[in-house]
């Protein structure tokens, strides 16, 4: 079996699944409107699935007993979701396409949590640089939407589903390859996987899915509704697509000086400035539309995500109790990213027909519950 680098391997399962994750995310819903879906039915299968990956992530993410098997865990996960999309060459029908979507829902969200686990075990155990490795992620991620974009216009929507098979078949043979340094069981872990209510019982880590939950939720107005709300002031597609695209860009730059730049700071103050952005961003593209302005608000990605993502596996790696690390993986992923997500796109969908733009003071406030939980040394 092939060797790669650590770094190298982690770079290149980052650069696949997120090549994977920006032909899913954003297209799968074409897809399956070309197969006779409604716009009801879509948008039902969608939110279900949505709230099934946060499941899926407490559910099998803690399976994982300790960091030794984080890499078969990976290898078997990405064989089973190749194997479900694999299916839909062969599904017809709501119901059938229905219950395949749930399904690759829940197989294919446990890899994130387990890359960012397995990116936290190599940050302590052989100083890797998080920031430079998953950059590469959000680098593909831009590659993969830009590309499938242009292919569907000139082919048809199955395009989406054969360009994911290959680029999952991509990164079920890249998992297979042997990194150099194979990830080591803490000295305080055992065999007797934590339950999730344990974990949850110590103070920090409360403190830490607060944190985490008010920075990364903050960003659900935006995820939802900001392409609709500059639409409605006059923005063009092309003009809403290069502001996205430019969020992403500055997201990866930080990555790439994150350790030169912040390299001595903790995660509580990686919060904190994650906790400014929030509110100055947020607070931007509530008070104003003008482009010069919503330009430097979304720069801010940068801060309001990528520092509040480097802050998170800081935490995991070097501050949080080692025996813990695999579980609160899995709570970050399934509750911050996932659940109280998804509720404040809910909140943030009954708001937004009255509210509008207003809709970002809301999250906008959410900065202020990360002022005061930051400001304690202990996350």
């Amino acid at each position: 079996m092939p060797f790669l680098s650590s770094p190298l391997w982690l770079a290149g399962f980052f650069s696949l699944f997120f090549f994977a994750w920006g032909i899913f995310l954003p297209f799968w819903a074409l897809w399956l409107e070309g197969e006779g879906l409604t716009a009801g039915q879509i948008g039902l299968v969608l939110g279900a699935g949505l709230l099934l990956r946060c499941f899926a992530s407490l559910l099998i993410v803690p399976r994982v007993k300790n960091e030794s098997q984080l890499l078969p865990a990976i290898r078997y996960l990405c064989f089973f979701t190749l194997a479900c999309f694999a299916l839909f060459l062969f599904l017809q029908g709501f119901v059938l396409l229905a219950l395949g979507t749930l399904l690759a829902n829940f197989v294919i969200s446990p890899l994130m949590p387990l890359g960012d686990a397995l990116a936290a075990k190599w940050v302590s155990q052989i100083r890797l640089d998080y920031g430079k490795v998953r950059l590469w992620g959000s680098v593909s991620f831009i590659i993969s939407s830009s590309i499938l974009g242009g292919l569907i216009t000139r082919f048809d929507h199955s395009i989406i589903l054969y360009a994911m098979l290959a680029s999952l078949l991509a990164l079920v043979l890249m998992s297979w390859f042997k990194p150099a340094t194979l990830p080591q069981d803490s000295l305080q872990q055992t065999n007797v996987s934590v339950p999730l209510w344990q974990v949850l019982k110590q103070p920090s880590v409360v403190r830490f899915m607060m944190l985490t939950s008010c920075i990364q939720g903050s960003h659900a107005a935006y995820y939802s509704f900001s392409s609709i709300y500059w639409k409605s002031v006059g923005y063009s597609e092309t003009t809403i697509g290069y502001l996205w695209g430019f969020s992403v860009l500055a997201e990866v730059g930080l990555m790439a000086i994150a350790s030169k730049w912040f390299g001595r700071w903790r995660a509580s103050q990686l919060f904190m400035l994650a906790g400014v952005g929030v509110a100055v961003r947020w607070s931007m593209l509530a008070f104003t539309s003008e482009l010069s302005l919503v330009i430097v608000a979304q720069a801010l990605h940068a801060i309001t995500f990528a520092a509040a993502q480097i802050a998170a596996i800081r935490y995991i790696s070097e501050e949080a109790p080692p025996q813990f690390a695999i579980q609160l993986q899995a709570l970050y992923s399934a509750i911050a990213l996932g659940l109280v997500t998804a509720v404040l796109t809910w909140l943030s969908g009954y708001l937004y027909p009255s509210w509008q733009g207003q809709v970002f003071w809301l999250m906008a406030v959410l900065a202020l519950p990360v002022f005061w939980l930051a400001r304690r040394r202990q996350v």
